[in-house]
C-alpha cells in the first residue's frame, strides 16, 4: 500500500473555479507551498513540456464527523435536510470521487499547480495569471496555505515512496484501484454497438448514405457565385432540418437564421462582387453554418473548371445526424453537392472506427482512427462492466526518479 494521507476535505477546500480563464492566482505564502510541491516533483523525470509532472493521488474520505458540518451545508443551500446531507456524504466519499490527478508545471516566472478529478472538477492555481504577465494586484491573490500545506505533505510522502522502488508500488496501486470512469481507452465501434443499444444513427440507411457521400456523379457548379444562389442552397439545407416548420417563409427571410445572415441583407444578391465581399468578411466557423458553428455549407472554386460549387462539412460527431439528414434530403431532391470530412464519417458509418472512452468526451472527431468520444457514465450499470472488459485501456504514466534531483 502506498503510504501517505491526504484528507478529502483538503481537496474540497480548494476553490473549484477559474477566474477570467486565467486560473486562481495565489498569495506569496501559498506560492511558496506551490514551489515546495514543484521541487518535490522535480525529483521525478519530467513527463512533458514546461517541466510537467503528474501523479494520481487518492484522498482519504475520513469520517462523517470530519466532513463539512450539516449546519454549514444548510447555510450554503447544498442540502435541505439531514437525509440529503447523508446522501451527499455517501456520494462524495465513494471510491469514484476520491481520486485526483495532480499536475505541476512551470515556464519562466509562471508556475502552475492543477488538481483535477478527471471528470468536472478542476483547481487551477497560478503564481501569475499567465506567462510574462506584468502588474498583477497582489491584494486579489488567494490564500490557500492550510489545505495546500497538507497536500504538500502528502505529495512529499508519495514522492519518497516512488523513489524507494522506481515507482513500482505506486503504479501497481494506481492500475489496480483507479476507477475506470477516470481512465481513457478505445473500443471498436462495432463491438460497442453489440454490447449496448446506443447507435444514434440506427434510423438512417447507412449504406445508402455511404453511396450518396461517395457518389462519382458530378456535383452542381455555377459560372459565378452570388448571394442569391448561396441563400437558395443554404435554405434547402436549413429546411431539411426543420421540415414543414417554415412553410410560406421566403429563403431570404429564412437566411436571417444564419449567424451572419443579417449582414448580407444590405448587399446586392445578384452581384458576384457582393457575394465576395460577404465571403471575405466570414470566418471559417461562422457565416457558412447551417447548424451554428457545427455544420457548414461552404463555397469552393474548382481550380480545374474555374466554376463554383457547394461543400457540406462538419467536424462534430454530435451533429452528424443533421449533416446526414441534409445529404439525404438533397439527394432525394436530385441535388448533388460535394461532402467533406469523409475521412472520419465513412469509417463511422461502416462501424470500422474506434470509440474513445474518456471522462473528457467532447463533440469532435479525434483522428487517428478515433471517430467519437464517450464517457463511461453514459452506459447503464449493467452495461458498464461489458464496456470495461472490451476496452483497450491506456496505461497510467509511470513516474521514475530524475537523475538530476534525488
Amino acid at each position: 500500500m502506498v503510504s501517505y494521507r491526504l484528507a478529502l476535505n483538503d481537496i474540497l477546500s480548494l476553490p473549484n473555479e477559474r477566474y477570467a480563464g486565467n486560473g486562481i492566482v495565489v498569495n506569496e505564502p501559498t506560492r511558496q507551498l506551490m514551489l515546495r510541491i514543484e521541487n518535490s516533483l522535480f525529483r521525478l523525470q519530467a513527463m512533458g513540456d514546461d517541466e510537467r509532472r503528474e501523479l494520481w493521488i487518492r484522498a482519504d474520505p475520513g469520517t462523517l464527523e470530519e466532513w463539512i458540518s450539516y449546519e454549514k451545508m444548510l447555510e450554503w443551500g447544498s442540502v435541505e435536510n439531514y437525509e440529503e446531507y447523508l446522501e451527499l456524504w455517501k456520494e462524495e466519499s465513494s471510491e469514484d470521487n476520491l481520486w485526483y490527478r495532480i499536475v505541476s508545471a512551470s515556464y519562466k516566472d509562471f508556475h502552475q499547480f492543477i488538481v483535477s478529478d478527471n471528470i468536472h472538477g478542476l483547481v487551477d492555481l497560478r503564481t501569475i495569471p499567465y506567462v510574462d504577465y506584468k502588474g498583477f494586484d497582489n491584494s486579489k491573490a488567494c490564500d490557500l496555505t492550510k489545505p495546500l500545506g497538507n497536500i504538500a505533505d502528502a505529495i512529499d510522502s508519495l514522492v519518497e515512496n516512488i523513489l524507494s522502488d522506481n515507482g513500482k508500488e505506486y503504479v501497481d496501486f494506481v492500475e489496480k484501484n483507479l476507477p475506470y470512469g477516470k481512465r481513457e481507452g478505445t473500443i471498436h465501434r462495432r463491438k460497442l454497438y453489440q454490447l449496448a443499444d446506443i447507435d444514434p444513427l440506427k434510423e438512417f440507411d447507412k449504406k445508402k448514405l455511404i453511396n450518396i457521400l461517395t457518389s462519382k456523379e458530378k456535383p452542381i457548379e455555377y459560372e459565378e457565385m452570388t448571394l442569391r444562389i448561396y441563400i437558395q442552397m443554404w435554405a434547402k439545407c436549413y429546411r431539411a432540418l426543420h421540415q414543414n416548420q417554415y412553410e410560406g417563409i421566403s429563403d431570404t427571410e429564412l437566411f436571417k437564421h444564419s449567424s451572419k445572415g443579417y449582414e448580407a441583407l444590405n448587399l446586392d444578391f445578384d452581384l458576384p462582387s457582393d457575394f465576395q465581399e460577404w465571403d471575405d468578411a466570414c470566418s471559417f466557423a461562422h457565416c457558412f453554418d447551417v447548424v451554428y458553428a457545427r455544420v457548414h455549407l461552404w463555397v469552393r472554386r474548382n481550380e480545374t473548371t474555374g466554376k463554383y460549387g457547394f461543400v457540406l462539412g462538419t467536424r462534430s460527431v454530435w451533429n452528424l445526424s443533421q449533416y446526414l439528414l441534409i445529404a439525404e434530403t438533397l439527394d432525394a431532391q436530385g441535388i448533388r453537392i460535394s461532402y467533406t470530412d469523409l475521412d472520419a464519417i465513412l469509417p463511422l458509418l461502416r462501424e470500422e472506427d474506434l470509440v474513445e472512452i474518456t471522462p473528457y468526451a467532447y463533440r469532435y472527431f479525434q483522428g487517428n482512427g478515433i471517430g467519437e468520444q464517450m464517457d463511461l457514465c453514459l452506459f447503464s450499470e449493467d452495461i458498464q462492466p461489458l464496456v470495461i472488459a472490451n476496452t483497450n485501456w491506456k496505461s497510467q504514466p509511470h513516474p521514475t526518479p530524475s537523475p538530476l534531483k534525488m
